[in-house]
């Protein structure tokens, strides 16, 4: 009933984004209808309320790189620095450095050990936005119009004991990296990087 709004609300003091909810009553016609979740929604409203996004300006992917809002060939910036991080040194500090002019890392990691903490096994083979303001990176511009990809945290209904009491006993961190999926090449060409390595592990022993 209210899983996944309690799921997002307690990274909601973080720089991921998540859905604000508030449970109602329902009722249409005079007969009950249950009680339903009001949520937000990831849609241009929301970019343009929360940033000042304008419509134009905004690329959302999702999945393996499926274009979910935005114009044909926004996605190039994403794939060409998926390609950079699987066919470069990630172990080699400049490298990485270059990465985090494409992305967020820390929005990132937070975003990857929430889920892994959630244990939502709907994920990452599913369920994974990002987005981006267009325009050319600019890394010492004001979030989020430096141009960097950052991660959108929704439907975690199958995390904590959705399958089971028994939950608690899968290791959602091998799930996450899983070599042959192509929803792990991200995470683990960065997790090559012994400074990401650490932020990651600080990052799940702080929260």
């Amino acid at each position: 009933m209210f899983a996944d709004g309690f799921m997002q609300s307690l990274i909601a003091h973080t720089d991921v984004e998540t859905q604000n909810f508030r449970p109602a009553v329902v009722f249409l016609n005079g007969e009950y209808w249950g009680i339903h979740n009001i949520r937000e929604r990831y849609d241009q409203h929301y970019f343009a309320i929360k940033y000042g996004v304008h419509p134009s300006d905004l690329v959302v992917l999702e999945r393996n790189t499926i274009l979910a809002r935005g114009e044909p060939g926004d996605e190039v910036l994403y794939t060409e620095m998926l390609d950079f991080i699987m066919e470069e040194d990630m172990s080699d500090d400049d490298n990485y450095q270059l990465v985090t002019e494409w992305m967020d890392v820390e929005n990132y990691i937070t975003y990857q050990l929430s889920q892994i903490y959630f244990r939502n096994t709907d994920w990452p083979q599913n369920n994974i936005r990002f987005w981006r303001v267009k325009g050319e990176l600019a890394p010492d511009a004001t979030p989020p119009y430096d141009g960097r990809w950052r991660w959108l945290l929704y439907d975690t209904d199958q995390g904590y004991s959705y399958h089971g009491d028994d939950a608690y006993l899968h290791n959602t961190m091998e799930h996450a990296v899983r070599e042959d999926h192509w929803s792990s090449q991200l995470f683990l060409g960065l997790l090559d990087n012994e400074e990401f390595r650490l932020a990651f592990i600080n990052g799940m022993a702080d929260h």
